[in-house]
């Protein structure tokens, strides 16, 4: 029992990590790219440079979003929706 329980933990880790991976570490390097852009512009086109850290802010506020979504999801202690006795 005690095999197939630590067989079930490995199991939902190697989802978490995938998931991470797919989502939300991809969405971050979304970000990290629009701000190096951002930067490249600042000096020559303010006005383009403002409009990518605008848009950027925007992608990184969908990414927090994403992971607050994932924690509720991934940890019972976090979701609102259950009891804090029961979670």
């Amino acid at each position: 029992a005690l095999a197939e329980q630590l067989r079930e933990a490995l199991g939902r880790q190697e989802r978490l990590s995938r998931d991470l991976h797919d989502g939300t570490l991809q969405s971050v390097y979304g970000v990290g790219l629009g701000l190096r852009r951002a930067q490249r512009l600042l000096e020559r086109q303010p006005a383009e440079a403002g409009s990518q850290l605008a848009d950027t802010t925007l992608a990184l506020q969908r990414v927090i979003g994403e992971l607050r979504a994932f924690i509720r999801q991934t940890d019972p202690a976090a979701r609102e929706d259950v009891p804090l006795g029961e979670a």
